[in-house]
């Protein structure tokens, strides 16, 4: 039931984020908090589980991609000396990405997860970039994550101080 729980929950969430990206970051926000206690339900605890949240955050990119067909051209307008980094930076990665794809059977897969996981901040920058609009988005979206991080956190001050009635959590 867990399982399923997390896996309709990290679609709904990729959805939404499909059809409207600004909605991806709440939905990551979520499913963070929901997850690692979810994903402790499934028989065996898979860790693997805990990259649903790289679904939604692919979600959230490829939303913001669609809606801003100028999405690089006004960050290189705002940023010129960042793009040119980003650019040298590609330079001593594409070859090595290439190497490290076919270096053995199933390789790419590897490659693959690192090319997300690298490139994860290049996204994060772009998805922070468009986000704000205001202070008041940012004091929203944080409001949000303290809001939801302190009831999942509040779960370990119940078990250290064994307040009855709680049981196991």
């Amino acid at each position: 039931m867990a399982f399923y729980s997390l896996i309709l929950i990290t679609i709904a969430a990729s959805l939404a984020a499909l059809g409207s990206w600004r909605s991806g970051l709440t939905w990551m926000i979520v499913l963070s908090a929901l997850q690692d206690p979810l994903r402790k339900l499934v028989p065996g605890a898979p860790g693997s589980l805990l990259l649903l949240l790289s679904v939604v955050f692919l979600a959230t990119a490829v939303g913001l991609l669609g809606s801003r067909p100028n999405l690089m051209r006004d960050f290189r307008a705002f940023f010129p000396e960042i793009d040119r980094a980003i650019g040298w930076l590609l330079v001593p990665c594409i070859p090595a990405a290439l190497i490290s794809a076919f270096y053995a059977s199933g390789s790419w897969l590897y490659t693959l997860f690192g090319i997300l996981s690298y490139g994860s901040i290049l996204f994060s920058i772009l998805i922070g970039f468009y986000y704000l609009r205001s202070v008041r988005d940012l004091r929203r979206l944080l409001t949000l994550y303290c809001l939801i991080t302190a009831v999942a956190l509040s779960g370990t001050f119940v078990e250290y101080f064994q307040i009855p009635g709680f049981g196991d959590l």
